[in-house]
Protein backbone atom coordinates (compact mmCIF):
# COMPACT_ATOMS: atom_id res chain seq x y z
CA UNK A 1 0.00 0.00 0.00
CA UNK A 2 1.48 3.26 -1.11
CA UNK A 3 4.94 2.15 -1.97
CA UNK A 4 7.50 4.54 -2.63
CA UNK A 5 8.25 3.23 -6.39
CA UNK A 6 8.00 4.69 -9.49
CA UNK A 7 8.03 2.17 -12.35
CA UNK A 8 9.18 3.34 -15.71
CA UNK A 9 7.38 1.94 -19.11
CA UNK A 10 10.22 2.78 -21.90
CA UNK A 11 7.43 2.18 -24.42
CA UNK A 12 8.95 2.41 -28.49
CA UNK A 13 5.90 1.00 -30.00
CA UNK A 14 7.72 -2.51 -30.55
CA UNK A 15 8.17 -5.65 -28.90
CA UNK A 16 10.62 -7.08 -32.10
CA UNK A 17 8.05 -7.03 -34.75
CA UNK A 18 4.42 -6.71 -32.40
CA UNK A 19 3.41 -3.02 -31.97
CA UNK A 20 1.86 -1.74 -28.72
CA UNK A 21 -1.34 -1.58 -30.62
CA UNK A 22 -1.50 -5.48 -30.78
CA UNK A 23 -0.49 -5.79 -27.12
CA UNK A 24 -2.77 -3.03 -25.53
CA UNK A 25 -5.74 -1.62 -25.70
CA UNK A 26 -5.41 1.43 -27.66
CA UNK A 27 -1.92 0.82 -27.64
CA UNK A 28 -1.40 1.55 -23.87
CA UNK A 29 0.16 -0.45 -21.73
CA UNK A 30 -0.77 1.19 -18.45
CA UNK A 31 -4.45 0.03 -19.11
CA UNK A 32 -4.64 -2.49 -17.38
CA UNK A 33 -3.46 -0.30 -13.98
CA UNK A 34 -6.11 1.97 -14.51
CA UNK A 35 -8.27 0.53 -11.81
CA UNK A 36 -5.34 1.12 -8.88
CA UNK A 37 -5.92 4.90 -9.53
CA UNK A 38 -8.38 4.34 -6.97
CA UNK A 39 -5.89 3.65 -4.55
CA UNK A 40 -3.33 6.03 -5.11
CA UNK A 41 -1.75 4.72 -7.92
CA UNK A 42 -0.52 7.81 -10.28
CA UNK A 43 -0.13 7.03 -13.61
CA UNK A 44 2.10 9.83 -16.27
CA UNK A 45 2.02 9.56 -20.08
CA UNK A 46 5.26 11.99 -21.32
CA UNK A 47 7.17 11.91 -24.16
CA UNK A 48 10.84 10.91 -23.28
CA UNK A 49 12.07 12.63 -26.40
CA UNK A 50 11.61 15.70 -25.25
CA UNK A 51 14.31 16.85 -22.32
CA UNK A 52 12.25 19.59 -20.59
CA UNK A 53 8.90 17.75 -20.78
CA UNK A 54 10.69 14.85 -18.65
CA UNK A 55 12.48 16.44 -16.57
CA UNK A 56 9.08 18.37 -15.09
CA UNK A 57 7.83 14.45 -14.61
CA UNK A 58 10.18 13.30 -12.97
CA UNK A 59 9.76 15.98 -10.42
CA UNK A 60 6.59 15.67 -10.28
CA UNK A 61 6.84 12.02 -10.01
CA UNK A 62 8.97 12.21 -6.78
CA UNK A 63 7.27 14.71 -5.29
CA UNK A 64 4.08 12.20 -5.44
CA UNK A 65 5.79 9.65 -4.11
CA UNK A 66 7.99 11.31 -1.75
CA UNK A 67 4.65 12.38 -0.01
CA UNK A 68 3.31 9.24 0.75
CA UNK A 69 0.26 8.84 -1.51
CA UNK A 70 1.21 6.34 -4.07
CA UNK A 71 3.39 4.36 -6.14
CA UNK A 72 3.63 5.86 -9.59
CA UNK A 73 3.85 4.17 -13.60
CA UNK A 74 5.20 6.28 -16.13
CA UNK A 75 4.37 5.56 -19.55
CA UNK A 76 7.78 7.30 -21.71
CA UNK A 77 7.88 7.60 -25.31
CA UNK A 78 11.00 6.70 -26.34
CA UNK A 79 12.77 6.30 -30.21
CA UNK A 80 14.17 3.00 -31.20
CA UNK A 81 16.45 3.94 -33.99
CA UNK A 82 17.40 0.58 -34.53
CA UNK A 83 16.83 -2.85 -35.23
CA UNK A 84 16.11 -5.00 -31.97
CA UNK A 85 19.16 -7.18 -32.38
CA UNK A 86 21.48 -8.07 -34.68
CA UNK A 87 19.36 -11.07 -36.73
CA UNK A 88 16.71 -8.20 -37.29
CA UNK A 89 15.52 -5.87 -39.65
CA UNK A 90 12.87 -3.55 -39.09
CA UNK A 91 13.17 -2.30 -42.35
CA UNK A 92 11.27 -5.76 -42.83
CA UNK A 93 8.09 -4.54 -40.96
CA UNK A 94 7.90 -1.19 -39.65
CA UNK A 95 6.42 1.77 -41.99
CA UNK A 96 8.22 3.71 -43.63
CA UNK A 97 7.27 6.72 -42.08
CA UNK A 98 7.33 5.20 -38.54
CA UNK A 99 11.48 4.36 -39.25
CA UNK A 100 11.90 8.07 -40.16
CA UNK A 101 9.60 9.54 -36.84
CA UNK A 102 11.97 7.57 -34.87
CA UNK A 103 15.75 8.56 -36.88
CA UNK A 104 14.20 12.13 -36.48
CA UNK A 105 13.49 12.16 -32.99
CA UNK A 106 16.56 10.99 -31.81
CA UNK A 107 16.76 12.00 -27.83
CA UNK A 108 20.40 12.85 -27.94
CA UNK A 109 19.94 14.89 -30.98
CA UNK A 110 16.81 16.73 -29.74
CA UNK A 111 18.30 17.35 -26.36
CA UNK A 112 21.68 18.97 -28.01
CA UNK A 113 19.50 21.21 -29.75
CA UNK A 114 17.57 22.30 -27.14
CA UNK A 115 20.94 22.81 -25.26
CA UNK A 116 21.90 24.99 -28.19
CA UNK A 117 18.96 27.32 -28.71
CA UNK A 118 18.95 27.91 -24.82
CA UNK A 119 22.49 28.95 -25.26
CA UNK A 120 23.50 26.41 -23.37
CA UNK A 121 26.40 24.81 -25.31
CA UNK A 122 27.71 26.60 -28.63
CA UNK A 123 27.59 23.09 -31.87
CA UNK A 124 31.07 22.82 -31.35
CA UNK A 125 31.35 22.49 -27.69
CA UNK A 126 28.93 19.71 -28.22
CA UNK A 127 30.92 18.02 -30.56
CA UNK A 128 33.94 18.29 -28.63
CA UNK A 129 32.22 17.31 -25.63
CA UNK A 130 30.67 14.16 -28.03
CA UNK A 131 34.24 13.34 -28.66
CA UNK A 132 35.37 13.20 -25.44
CA UNK A 133 32.98 10.70 -24.19
CA UNK A 134 33.93 9.20 -27.33
CA UNK A 135 37.69 8.74 -26.02
CA UNK A 136 36.85 8.03 -22.71
CA UNK A 137 34.64 4.85 -23.51
CA UNK A 138 37.99 3.85 -26.72
CA UNK A 139 39.89 4.03 -23.76
CA UNK A 140 38.04 1.76 -21.11
CA UNK A 141 37.25 -0.44 -23.83
CA UNK A 142 40.82 -1.32 -24.91
CA UNK A 143 41.59 -1.60 -21.49
CA UNK A 144 39.26 -4.14 -20.36
CA UNK A 145 40.32 -5.94 -23.98
CA UNK A 146 43.82 -5.62 -22.45
CA UNK A 147 43.61 -6.72 -19.42
CA UNK A 148 40.86 -9.78 -20.09
CA UNK A 149 41.94 -13.11 -18.78
CA UNK A 150 39.89 -16.28 -19.79
CA UNK A 151 37.14 -17.83 -17.44
CA UNK A 152 37.93 -20.67 -15.93
CA UNK A 153 35.37 -23.64 -15.08
CA UNK A 154 36.47 -22.53 -11.58
CA UNK A 155 35.11 -19.23 -12.19
CA UNK A 156 31.94 -19.65 -13.56
CA UNK A 157 30.60 -22.21 -10.78
CA UNK A 158 32.22 -20.82 -7.55
CA UNK A 159 30.07 -18.00 -8.13
CA UNK A 160 27.09 -20.09 -8.82
CA UNK A 161 26.53 -21.33 -4.87
CA UNK A 162 27.91 -18.71 -1.92
CA UNK A 163 26.67 -21.65 0.63
CA UNK A 164 29.58 -22.95 3.04
CA UNK A 165 29.15 -24.67 5.95
CA UNK A 166 31.50 -23.38 8.24
CA UNK A 167 30.12 -20.07 7.29
CA UNK A 168 26.33 -21.61 7.98
CA UNK A 169 27.55 -22.96 11.63
CA UNK A 170 28.84 -19.79 12.51
CA UNK A 171 26.53 -17.89 11.61
CA UNK A 172 24.09 -20.15 13.65
CA UNK A 173 26.16 -20.41 16.60
CA UNK A 174 26.79 -16.39 16.66
CA UNK A 175 22.41 -16.14 16.49
CA UNK A 176 22.03 -18.79 19.43
CA UNK A 177 24.72 -16.67 21.37
CA UNK A 178 23.11 -13.59 20.53
CA UNK A 179 19.25 -14.30 21.03
CA UNK A 180 19.22 -18.27 22.28
CA UNK A 181 20.01 -17.12 26.19
CA UNK A 182 16.05 -16.43 26.48
CA UNK A 183 14.76 -19.13 24.56
CA UNK A 184 13.42 -21.33 27.71
CA UNK A 185 11.86 -18.17 28.91
CA UNK A 186 9.85 -17.71 25.48
CA UNK A 187 8.70 -20.72 25.01
CA UNK A 188 7.02 -20.86 28.82
CA UNK A 189 5.26 -17.94 27.36
CA UNK A 190 4.31 -19.06 24.57
CA UNK A 191 2.70 -22.27 26.57
CA UNK A 192 0.82 -19.77 28.93
CA UNK A 193 -0.74 -18.46 25.68
CA UNK A 194 -1.89 -21.26 24.84
CA UNK A 195 0.60 -21.88 21.36
CA UNK A 196 2.14 -25.06 22.69
CA UNK A 197 0.67 -28.35 25.13
CA UNK A 198 3.96 -27.67 27.11
CA UNK A 199 7.22 -25.44 28.42
CA UNK A 200 9.09 -27.61 28.03
CA UNK A 201 12.09 -27.00 25.30
CA UNK A 202 11.29 -29.40 21.99
CA UNK A 203 14.39 -31.07 22.24
CA UNK A 204 13.69 -32.03 25.80
CA UNK A 205 10.07 -33.56 24.62
CA UNK A 206 9.30 -37.33 23.16
CA UNK A 207 10.01 -38.03 19.86
CA UNK A 208 7.74 -36.06 17.61
CA UNK A 209 5.97 -36.21 13.86
CA UNK A 210 7.01 -33.74 10.96
CA UNK A 211 4.14 -31.07 11.29
CA UNK A 212 4.85 -30.43 14.76
CA UNK A 213 8.82 -30.50 14.68
CA UNK A 214 8.78 -27.86 11.34
CA UNK A 215 5.84 -25.45 13.76
CA UNK A 216 9.21 -25.86 16.38
CA UNK A 217 11.63 -25.35 14.21
CA UNK A 218 9.95 -22.22 12.83
CA UNK A 219 9.68 -20.73 15.75
CA UNK A 220 13.28 -21.14 16.94
CA UNK A 221 14.40 -19.06 13.70
CA UNK A 222 11.88 -16.41 14.55
CA UNK A 223 13.01 -16.09 17.91
CA UNK A 224 16.65 -16.43 16.90
CA UNK A 225 16.30 -13.46 14.28
CA UNK A 226 14.35 -10.66 13.44
CA UNK A 227 15.54 -11.09 10.10
CA UNK A 228 13.11 -13.04 8.92
CA UNK A 229 9.32 -13.08 7.29
CA UNK A 230 7.03 -15.42 6.37
CA UNK A 231 4.57 -15.44 3.98
CA UNK A 232 2.35 -17.54 1.47
CA UNK A 233 -1.56 -18.38 1.49
CA UNK A 234 -3.10 -18.67 4.28
CA UNK A 235 -0.14 -18.98 6.52
CA UNK A 236 -1.06 -16.70 8.91
CA UNK A 237 -3.37 -17.28 12.33
CA UNK A 238 -5.65 -14.57 10.80
CA UNK A 239 -6.46 -11.98 8.13
CA UNK A 240 -4.77 -8.90 9.10
CA UNK A 241 -8.27 -7.14 9.71
CA UNK A 242 -9.15 -9.69 11.97
CA UNK A 243 -5.55 -9.93 13.85
CA UNK A 244 -5.97 -5.92 14.05
CA UNK A 245 -8.94 -6.38 16.31
CA UNK A 246 -6.71 -7.48 19.27
CA UNK A 247 -5.52 -10.22 21.02
CA UNK A 248 -8.53 -10.25 23.53
CA UNK A 249 -10.85 -10.60 19.73
CA UNK A 250 -8.78 -13.37 18.43
CA UNK A 251 -8.34 -15.15 21.90
CA UNK A 252 -11.78 -16.63 21.45
CA UNK A 253 -10.81 -17.92 17.61
CA UNK A 254 -8.84 -21.21 17.02
CA UNK A 255 -7.15 -19.43 14.15
CA UNK A 256 -5.17 -21.22 11.11
CA UNK A 257 -1.71 -21.00 10.61
CA UNK A 258 -1.38 -23.14 7.68
CA UNK A 259 -2.90 -25.87 6.03
CA UNK A 260 -1.16 -27.83 7.39
CA UNK A 261 -0.75 -26.23 10.75
CA UNK A 262 2.49 -25.65 10.16
CA UNK A 263 2.50 -22.51 10.73
CA UNK A 264 0.40 -22.59 13.58
CA UNK A 265 0.24 -20.03 16.58
CA UNK A 266 3.45 -18.14 14.43
CA UNK A 267 1.29 -15.05 14.02
CA UNK A 268 -0.06 -14.56 17.39
CA UNK A 269 3.77 -14.92 18.52
CA UNK A 270 5.27 -12.71 16.21
CA UNK A 271 3.03 -10.38 14.70
CA UNK A 272 1.18 -9.66 11.21
CA UNK A 273 4.06 -7.81 9.66
CA UNK A 274 6.50 -10.51 10.14
CA UNK A 275 3.61 -13.75 9.43
CA UNK A 276 0.65 -12.83 6.96
CA UNK A 277 -1.10 -14.31 3.67
CA UNK A 278 -0.77 -13.51 0.50
CA UNK A 279 -2.71 -13.49 -2.74
CA UNK A 280 -3.10 -16.80 -4.65
CA UNK A 281 -0.01 -15.84 -6.60
CA UNK A 282 2.77 -17.74 -6.94
CA UNK A 283 4.65 -15.82 -8.58
CA UNK A 284 4.03 -13.09 -6.47
CA UNK A 285 4.88 -14.50 -3.75
CA UNK A 286 8.07 -15.36 -5.12
CA UNK A 287 8.66 -12.07 -6.23
CA UNK A 288 8.17 -10.65 -2.76
CA UNK A 289 10.50 -13.35 -1.66
CA UNK A 290 13.24 -12.13 -4.19
CA UNK A 291 12.23 -8.10 -2.92
CA UNK A 292 12.96 -9.39 0.68
CA UNK A 293 15.80 -11.06 0.48
CA UNK A 294 17.80 -8.16 -1.78
CA UNK A 295 16.80 -5.72 1.32
CA UNK A 296 18.75 -7.91 3.68
CA UNK A 297 16.09 -10.17 5.21
CA UNK A 298 15.90 -13.92 5.08
CA UNK A 299 12.07 -14.02 3.90
CA UNK A 300 10.56 -18.28 4.15
CA UNK A 301 7.97 -18.08 1.51
CA UNK A 302 5.53 -20.91 1.59
CA UNK A 303 4.16 -22.37 -1.72
CA UNK A 304 1.41 -24.27 -0.56
CA UNK A 305 1.55 -27.21 -2.94
CA UNK A 306 4.33 -28.12 -5.36
CA UNK A 307 1.71 -28.72 -7.82
CA UNK A 308 1.32 -24.86 -8.06
CA UNK A 309 4.49 -23.72 -8.08
CA UNK A 310 4.52 -23.17 -11.83
CA UNK A 311 2.98 -19.64 -12.16
CA UNK A 312 6.41 -18.81 -10.16
CA UNK A 313 8.81 -20.77 -12.22
CA UNK A 314 10.29 -17.81 -13.82
CA UNK A 315 10.89 -15.77 -11.01
CA UNK A 316 12.40 -18.96 -9.26
CA UNK A 317 14.49 -19.77 -12.19
CA UNK A 318 15.60 -17.14 -14.27
CA UNK A 319 15.84 -14.10 -11.11
CA UNK A 320 16.11 -15.58 -7.72
CA UNK A 321 18.12 -18.39 -8.66
CA UNK A 322 20.87 -16.63 -10.86
CA UNK A 323 21.45 -13.26 -8.93
CA UNK A 324 24.49 -15.07 -7.36
CA UNK A 325 25.86 -15.34 -10.69
CA UNK A 326 24.74 -12.51 -12.41
CA UNK A 327 26.27 -10.38 -10.10
CA UNK A 328 29.59 -11.83 -9.97
CA UNK A 329 29.31 -13.05 -5.95
CA UNK A 330 28.18 -9.89 -5.07
CA UNK A 331 24.80 -10.03 -4.26
CA UNK A 332 22.80 -13.13 -2.87
CA UNK A 333 18.97 -13.96 -2.80
CA UNK A 334 18.70 -15.85 0.49
CA UNK A 335 15.58 -17.74 1.60
CA UNK A 336 13.90 -20.59 2.10
CA UNK A 337 10.62 -21.52 -0.15
CA UNK A 338 8.81 -24.21 1.81
CA UNK A 339 6.66 -26.72 -0.28
CA UNK A 340 4.38 -29.37 0.53
CA UNK A 341 4.41 -32.10 -2.07
CA UNK A 342 3.65 -35.77 -3.04
CA UNK A 343 1.09 -37.95 -2.94
CA UNK A 344 0.07 -41.29 -0.43
CA UNK A 345 -3.22 -39.11 0.95
CA UNK A 346 -5.05 -42.46 0.40
CA UNK A 347 -6.35 -40.90 -2.71
CA UNK A 348 -7.42 -37.70 -1.94
CA UNK A 349 -4.21 -35.63 -3.46
CA UNK A 350 -5.11 -36.83 -7.09
CA UNK A 351 -4.13 -34.70 -10.26
CA UNK A 352 -3.69 -31.36 -8.21
CA UNK A 353 -2.62 -32.21 -4.93
CA UNK A 354 0.35 -35.03 -5.44
CA UNK A 355 3.01 -33.59 -7.10
CA UNK A 356 6.30 -34.57 -6.30
CA UNK A 357 8.43 -33.46 -10.00
CA UNK A 358 11.53 -32.58 -7.90
CA UNK A 359 13.22 -33.12 -11.71
CA UNK A 360 12.28 -30.00 -12.67
CA UNK A 361 14.27 -28.40 -9.96
CA UNK A 362 17.49 -29.68 -9.84
CA UNK A 363 17.85 -28.62 -12.99
CA UNK A 364 17.90 -25.22 -11.72
CA UNK A 365 21.78 -23.91 -11.30
CA UNK A 366 21.77 -21.54 -7.87
CA UNK A 367 18.68 -23.74 -5.99
CA UNK A 368 19.07 -26.00 -3.40
CA UNK A 369 16.96 -29.05 -3.21
CA UNK A 370 15.83 -30.10 -0.01
CA UNK A 371 13.77 -33.23 1.06
CA UNK A 372 13.86 -34.62 4.70
CA UNK A 373 12.27 -37.81 5.88
CA UNK A 374 11.63 -37.65 9.11
CA UNK A 375 10.92 -35.32 11.96
CA UNK A 376 14.82 -34.87 13.31
CA UNK A 377 16.35 -34.43 10.25
CA UNK A 378 13.67 -31.82 8.74
CA UNK A 379 14.93 -29.33 11.42
CA UNK A 380 18.24 -29.99 11.31
CA UNK A 381 18.17 -29.17 7.40
CA UNK A 382 15.69 -26.20 8.08
CA UNK A 383 18.23 -24.60 9.81
CA UNK A 384 20.63 -24.84 7.52
CA UNK A 385 18.70 -23.51 4.83
CA UNK A 386 17.81 -20.35 6.93
CA UNK A 387 21.98 -19.67 7.14
CA UNK A 388 23.05 -21.00 3.92
CA UNK A 389 22.80 -17.65 2.32
CA UNK A 390 21.04 -19.18 -0.98
CA UNK A 391 17.99 -20.09 -2.20
CA UNK A 392 16.67 -23.20 -0.59
CA UNK A 393 13.56 -25.48 -2.44
CA UNK A 394 12.70 -27.33 0.91
CA UNK A 395 10.22 -29.80 0.81
CA UNK A 396 8.27 -31.12 3.14
CA UNK A 397 6.04 -34.32 2.45
CA UNK A 398 2.37 -33.81 2.89
CA UNK A 399 2.02 -37.75 3.83
CA UNK A 400 4.67 -37.73 6.64
CA UNK A 401 3.29 -34.62 8.39
CA UNK A 402 0.55 -36.34 10.83
CA UNK A 403 2.15 -39.70 10.56
CA UNK A 404 3.88 -41.82 13.30
CA UNK A 405 4.52 -45.26 11.48
CA UNK A 406 4.58 -46.41 8.07
CA UNK A 407 3.36 -49.94 7.74
CA UNK A 408 4.18 -50.37 11.45
CA UNK A 409 7.78 -48.98 11.05
CA UNK A 410 8.14 -46.08 13.96
CA UNK A 411 9.05 -43.36 12.00
CA UNK A 412 8.49 -40.75 15.15
CA UNK A 413 11.75 -38.62 15.45
CA UNK A 414 13.60 -36.55 18.49
CA UNK A 415 13.73 -32.61 17.88
CA UNK A 416 17.55 -32.02 17.81
CA UNK A 417 19.70 -30.01 19.99
CA UNK A 418 19.71 -25.97 19.18
CA UNK A 419 23.17 -26.12 18.07
CA UNK A 420 22.65 -28.89 15.51
CA UNK A 421 22.52 -28.66 11.54
CA UNK A 422 22.81 -31.25 8.77
CA UNK A 423 25.34 -29.65 5.77
CA UNK A 424 23.79 -29.90 2.32
CA UNK A 425 25.05 -32.90 0.29
CA UNK A 426 25.47 -34.95 3.46
CA UNK A 427 23.13 -38.94 2.80
CA UNK A 428 22.60 -40.87 5.62
CA UNK A 429 23.33 -44.81 5.69
CA UNK A 430 21.09 -47.42 7.57
CA UNK A 431 22.32 -50.54 7.69
CA UNK A 432 25.37 -49.27 6.90
CA UNK A 433 27.38 -53.17 6.76
CA UNK A 434 24.75 -54.51 4.59
CA UNK A 435 26.15 -55.84 1.29
CA UNK A 436 23.86 -57.51 -0.56
CA UNK A 437 22.46 -54.58 -2.55
CA UNK A 438 22.13 -50.67 -1.66
CA UNK A 439 18.71 -49.00 -1.95
CA UNK A 440 18.99 -45.30 -2.97
CA UNK A 441 16.19 -42.90 -1.94
CA UNK A 442 15.02 -39.59 0.21
CA UNK A 443 11.85 -37.83 1.60
CA UNK A 444 8.67 -39.77 1.58
CA UNK A 445 9.27 -42.72 -0.18
CA UNK A 446 12.44 -43.18 2.54
CA UNK A 447 10.05 -44.41 5.30
CA UNK A 448 8.64 -47.56 2.81
CA UNK A 449 12.20 -48.01 1.85
CA UNK A 450 13.11 -48.80 5.57
CA UNK A 451 9.79 -50.58 5.80
CA UNK A 452 10.94 -52.81 2.67
CA UNK A 453 14.98 -53.23 4.14
CA UNK A 454 12.56 -55.10 7.02
CA UNK A 455 11.15 -57.62 4.90
CA UNK A 456 14.68 -58.48 2.66
CA UNK A 457 16.01 -59.42 5.48
CA UNK A 458 13.24 -61.52 6.91
CA UNK A 459 13.89 -62.99 3.16
CA UNK A 460 17.86 -63.15 4.30
CA UNK A 461 18.44 -60.05 1.73
CA UNK A 462 20.62 -57.45 3.51
CA UNK A 463 19.86 -54.32 1.88
CA UNK A 464 21.87 -50.78 2.89
CA UNK A 465 19.71 -47.85 2.37
CA UNK A 466 20.80 -44.55 1.58
CA UNK A 467 18.79 -41.19 2.55
CA UNK A 468 20.08 -38.59 0.39
CA UNK A 469 17.96 -35.61 2.53
CA UNK A 470 19.07 -32.70 -0.34
CA UNK A 471 18.76 -34.27 -3.88
CA UNK A 472 20.89 -30.88 -4.82
CA UNK A 473 23.44 -31.15 -4.02
CA UNK A 474 23.70 -34.98 -3.94
CA UNK A 475 26.13 -36.31 -1.91
CA UNK A 476 28.28 -38.38 -4.48
CA UNK A 477 31.13 -39.73 -2.52
CA UNK A 478 28.30 -41.31 -0.13
CA UNK A 479 26.84 -43.25 -3.66
CA UNK A 480 30.56 -44.28 -4.34
CA UNK A 481 31.10 -45.50 -1.51
CA UNK A 482 28.14 -47.65 -1.37
CA UNK A 483 28.23 -49.07 -4.59
CA UNK A 484 31.70 -50.45 -5.09
CA UNK A 485 30.69 -52.19 -1.01
CA UNK A 486 27.56 -53.55 -2.36
CA UNK A 487 27.73 -53.77 -6.49
CA UNK A 488 23.92 -53.75 -6.96
CA UNK A 489 21.79 -50.53 -6.88
CA UNK A 490 18.06 -49.62 -6.82
CA UNK A 491 16.75 -46.44 -6.81
CA UNK A 492 13.44 -45.46 -5.81
CA UNK A 493 12.00 -41.94 -6.28
CA UNK A 494 8.03 -40.71 -5.54
CA UNK A 495 9.50 -38.47 -9.31
CA UNK A 496 8.87 -39.68 -12.09
CA UNK A 497 11.46 -41.74 -14.21
CA UNK A 498 11.32 -38.96 -17.38
CA UNK A 499 14.40 -36.19 -16.52
CA UNK A 500 13.63 -36.93 -12.89
CA UNK A 501 16.04 -37.43 -9.68
CA UNK A 502 16.65 -41.05 -10.31
CA UNK A 503 17.20 -41.47 -13.60
CA UNK A 504 20.09 -38.54 -12.57
CA UNK A 505 21.60 -40.57 -10.21
CA UNK A 506 21.37 -43.92 -12.85
CA UNK A 507 23.39 -42.01 -15.42
CA UNK A 508 26.36 -40.55 -12.23
CA UNK A 509 26.65 -44.62 -11.47
CA UNK A 510 26.56 -45.49 -14.84
CA UNK A 511 29.03 -43.23 -16.07
CA UNK A 512 31.43 -43.34 -12.98
CA UNK A 513 30.83 -46.86 -10.96
CA UNK A 514 30.12 -49.20 -13.96
CA UNK A 515 33.47 -51.42 -12.98
CA UNK A 516 32.05 -51.79 -9.71
CA UNK A 517 28.55 -53.24 -10.57
CA UNK A 518 27.13 -56.69 -11.00
CA UNK A 519 23.92 -56.03 -11.97
CA UNK A 520 21.93 -53.25 -14.11
CA UNK A 521 21.03 -50.57 -11.79
CA UNK A 522 17.05 -50.80 -11.42
CA UNK A 523 14.81 -48.20 -10.21
CA UNK A 524 11.30 -48.16 -8.99
CA UNK A 525 9.58 -44.56 -9.32
CA UNK A 526 5.91 -43.19 -9.64
CA UNK A 527 4.59 -44.26 -13.05
CA UNK A 528 4.27 -41.74 -16.57
CA UNK A 529 0.72 -40.10 -15.33
CA UNK A 530 -0.54 -37.66 -12.98
CA UNK A 531 -1.84 -39.70 -9.74
CA UNK A 532 -5.71 -40.19 -10.27
CA UNK A 533 -8.78 -39.92 -7.59
CA UNK A 534 -8.90 -43.23 -5.26
CA UNK A 535 -6.57 -45.24 -3.51
CA UNK A 536 -5.71 -47.31 -5.93
CA UNK A 537 -4.89 -44.05 -7.83
CA UNK A 538 -1.56 -44.10 -5.13
CA UNK A 539 -1.42 -47.91 -5.62
CA UNK A 540 -0.74 -47.82 -9.01
CA UNK A 541 0.70 -44.59 -9.77
CA UNK A 542 3.37 -44.18 -7.18
CA UNK A 543 6.08 -46.46 -5.28
CA UNK A 544 4.70 -48.55 -2.92
CA UNK A 545 6.55 -51.44 -0.10
CA UNK A 546 5.70 -54.44 -2.31
CA UNK A 547 7.01 -52.68 -5.60
CA UNK A 548 10.48 -52.16 -3.57
CA UNK A 549 10.84 -55.57 -1.39
CA UNK A 550 9.69 -56.91 -5.95
CA UNK A 551 12.60 -55.39 -7.53
CA UNK A 552 14.98 -55.39 -4.63
CA UNK A 553 14.56 -59.28 -4.43
CA UNK A 554 15.01 -60.07 -8.88
CA UNK A 555 18.08 -57.34 -8.20
CA UNK A 556 19.76 -59.62 -5.17
CA UNK A 557 19.11 -62.73 -7.76
CA UNK A 558 20.63 -60.97 -10.80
Amino acid sequence: NNTRNIFSIYNCGWAISTSVGEQFPEGDPTTSFEGFRRFGLLIENFDGTEIKDSLAAMKRMIEYVKSGRGPVIANIKVTREESHSGSDDQAHYMPLDLQKYHIENDSLRKMAKELIDDGLFTPAQLAGLYDQIDEEVKESSDRIASSYQRKTSNDILGKVYSYKHDTSEKLWRELIIERGGSRAARYEEFYRKGFFETSELPENQPPMMLRKAINYALFDIFMLSDDTVLFGEDVADFAREVFQKGEEYTSKLKGKGGVFLTTKNMQRAFGADRVFNTQLDEAGILGRAAGHAYQGRVPMPEVQFIDYISPGYQQLKDRIATTYQRSGGRVRTPMVIRVSYGGYKQGAGAMWHSEANLGTFINIPGLHVVIPSNASDAVGLLRTAFVSGDPVLFCEAVALYNRRDWEGLDILAKYPPIGELIPFGQAKVYNENARDLTIISYGITLPMTLKASEILKSKGIEARVLDLRTVKPIDWPAIDKAVSECSKVLIVSEDRFHGGVGPTISAYIANNLFDFLDGPVRLVTAQDARVVYGADGDEICLPQVDKIVGAATELAGY
